[in-house]
């Protein structure tokens, strides 16, 4: 409760992956942490955490059992945060193919 942004970036981006990696069953705190990010506004987070945020909303969409959780999203998710994830994934080298051709569907689409 006492978490800043970064902190709550980053504990929901690390129970995601290992959920997904690792099969690791998710916690209760999954849906708390979005709950605390609802309750931030978009200037508490920097790009680099807005990206993750939606980063993470990706993983909980695409992979099914992460779907089992229910968790609100704050409204700004689908427009700064997409904004930044898109902008990293256009302007950043390393990272997967994947993500170039899911940000060109994006981008194709107008979403």
């Amino acid at each position: 409760r006492d978490m800043n942004s970064q902190e709550v970036a980053s504990i929901l981006f690390g129970y995601a992956t290992l959920f997904i990696l690792q099969d690791v069953d998710q916690p209760s705190i999954y849906a708390v942490a979005w709950n605390l990010v609802c309750g931030l506004e978009v200037r508490d987070f920097n790009k680099e955490q807005l990206g993750m945020l939606f980063h993470v909303h990706l993983m909980h969409q695409f992979f099914g059992s992460l779907r089992s959780a229910t968790v609100k999203y704050p409204q700004w998710l689908m427009t700064e945060a997409r904004d930044a994830w898109m902008h990293n994934v256009q302007s950043n080298n390393t990272v997967s193919r994947s993500h170039q051709e899911l940000a060109s569907v994006f981008e194709s689409l107008g979403v």
